[in-house]
């Protein structure tokens, strides 16, 4: 109850933004300004906006386990698993939430960046949540 009731209030806080503005911002950050050394790179990992912008636009931080059950690991863990199935992901709600805690995966767990194939997975993810806006 206390985390809903956090992020609740937290959310109240939040700048709003829409979907179409998220994932314009994001792919033209992941074609244009992507890179391991630069310091946009932490800019996007290290900064409250990305986090922001997804609880205001109502993605959860779940591990990936609203993108794994309804699109599978495979998926999850590949470009290969991800491109196979990309065109039948309608799922708005999940792919967000998957963007979102890949996200945190490298904002908090990773031990390495991001690599050109994890940019690639979020540019699939973005590009189809772009066209079902």
């Amino acid at each position: 109850m206390k985390s809903l009731l956090r992020k609740w209030k937290r959310s109240k806080l939040i700048k709003t933004i829409s979907l179409k503005e998220f994932t314009e911002k994001y792919i033209n950050y992941f074609l244009n300004d992507f890179d391991p050394k630069s310091a946009s790179y932490y800019d996007l990992f290290d900064s409250p906006d990305f986090p922001d912008e997804c609880w205001s636009l109502g993605f959860d931080m779940d591990c990936g386990e609203s993108f794994t059950m309804t699109y599978g690991r495979e998926a999850w863990r590949s470009n290969k698993g991800l491109s196979s199935m990309i065109n039948e992901m309608n799922n708005l709600e999940a792919l967000g939430s998957g963007l979102f805690s890949k996200w945190r995966y490298f904002n908090h767990w990773a031990y390495e960046h991001a690599t050109e194939e994890d940019k690639n997975w979020f540019l699939m993810i973005l590009k189809r949540m772009q066209t079902l806006v």
